[in-house]
């Protein structure tokens, strides 16, 4: 009980540390009020307020009068654009709503410095997401990535659990489901939240499109041994089919050809590891081993 209550005592004061330094950063320009900008023209980033992660998601909205208590924001429409002092004053049943000020998604959106928008919000292309195997992420944490389209992803995802290091896409179905994909490339991940922490995800990639995976012949793997129990499964006993490592020593996760791994790139040597196997592959008494590849040294 002791450690849990020093656990949130923690968690506040890094809290009200970032605060703190966020209300000491923006009130060093002196046309700034209370901490906030009067002016239209200008506007602290919304990423930059502690509390931002889940508010006002960056692709419908060009900025918002925020709070750092953790108690909701008010999220503008793509027309306007209100002043800190404007949301300073809002009221709601005749009282004071307590909003800190005005904040804007600079980069994303832009707008006249007159209370009217311009552009926004930023879009990617598809060709300028990266692959999620060039950046090595979400690989396990969106296993099987056969039938996702890719992640949102964070730079630095130490001391987060797994379940929430990555927010996995699903691939589109036909003439269905691609609205999804176009929010991601409007830049989605940067304000949604982590579970319930004060972060947001880093940025996003993409799957390869490459079908389902190859299998190969076992007997064809470098690593083969048909000696050897740890690698030679047992299709006896319905194991026909298998996850290979090319690496020595490391034993293949056996299974059925009838409920195959789909991916076996994405699936990690032990649980909760960060090693995965290199393919998958069958063995001779598979009914799809007439068909499977020889597998040939890269």
């Amino acid at each position: 009980m002791r450690s849990l209550a020093l656990g949130f005592l923690c968690v506040a004061l890094a809290r009200r540390a970032a605060v703190t330094q966020h209300r000491q950063a923006v009130s060093q320009d002196p046309e700034e009020v209370d901490g906030t900008d009067a002016r239209l023209d200008k506007f602290p980033d919304c990423k930059t307020i502690p509390t931002f992660p889940g508010k006002c998601p960056i692709q419908d909205h060009p900025g918002a009068c925020f709070r750092t208590d953790q108690k909701q924001w008010s999220c503008w429409s793509e027309w306007e654009v209100k002043s800190g002092e404007d949301c300073q004053m809002m009221t709601l049943n005749d009282e004071i709503v307590g909003f800190e000020g005005a904040c804007f998604y600079n980069g994303a959106w832009t707008h006249d410095g007159d209370g009217e928008v311009t552009s926004g919000p930023k879009n990617v292309t598809e060709a300028e997401v990266p692959d999620c195997f060039d950046v090595d992420k979400c690989l396990a944490e969106c296993h099987p990535i056969t039938d996702k389209w890719g992640a949102c992803y964070l730079d630095d995802d130490s001391g987060i659990d797994r379940a929430e290091r990555c927010m996995c896409a699903m691939i589109p179905g036909e003439g269905a489901g691609r609205e999804s994909i176009d929010v991601l490339l409007k830049g989605a991940c940067t304000t949604m939240q982590v579970g319930y922490q004060d972060l947001s995800y880093s940025k996003l990639c993409k799957f390869p499109d490459e079908g389902p995976q190859p299998v190969y012949k076992c007997d064809t793997i470098p690593t083969y041994n048909s000696r050897n129990s740890a690698v030679a499964c047992n299709p006896g006993a319905g194991s026909e089919f298998a996850c290979f490592s090319l690496a020595r020593r490391v034993p293949w996760q056996c299974g059925s050809s009838l409920t195959k791994n789909p991916s076996c790139r994405t699936t990690t040597l032990v649980p909760e590891g960060e090693e995965f196997f290199d393919g998958a592959c069958v063995m001779k008494e598979s009914p799809d081993y007439a068909v499977a590849l020889e597998y040939e040294e890269p």
